[in-house]
């Protein structure tokens, strides 16, 4: 049966997951379900049917295969949360490294570059230092 998705399936390679995990987590959220990926929550086992289903639907068929065994929406979202950022953080490190004022056409452009890669390294639990980000600014 074909789903209309919100969004995009995460890949297999984890290249999307950063835009699948919020999209993820707002749509769990707005359809009352948030609660059934965090570790201490008290949600009905319909909740967590309905979350887990939700959540293998914005997998491809490689990922939905390979985690076909965990029916706990937490244990998927800590699993999927622990591999794909490990994965993404050179990328992102190297895009940090290589972000440079004078590769932009105006300060909106390398402000928007900016921002959205700390957001993506701090999403990814590597924190930018203010001394690091006051380096890039001046």
């Amino acid at each position: 049966m074909s789903r209309n998705l919100d969004y995009n399936t995460l890949k297999f390679s984890g290249e999307n997951y950063l835009e699948w995990a919020l999209n993820t987590s707002v749509l769990l959220k707005s359809r009352g379900l948030g609660r059934c990926i965090l570790k201490e929550n008290y949600a009905t086992k319909g909740d967590k049917l309905r979350a887990i289903d939700i959540m293998r639907d914005h997998l491809t068929e490689g990922l939905k295969d390979l985690y076909s065994d965990i029916e706990n929406p937490h244990d998927l979202w800590t699993v999927l949360k622990t591999k794909y950022p490990k994965v993404l953080l050179p990328k992102i490190r190297e895009e940090w490294a290589d972000i440079r004022f004078q590769d932009f056409e105006s300060v909106e452009e390398y402000n928007y570059a900016l921002t959205k890669t700390v957001h993506r390294l701090k999403f990814c639990g590597d924190d930018i230092s203010d001394k690091e980000l006051r380096i890039k600014t001046y």
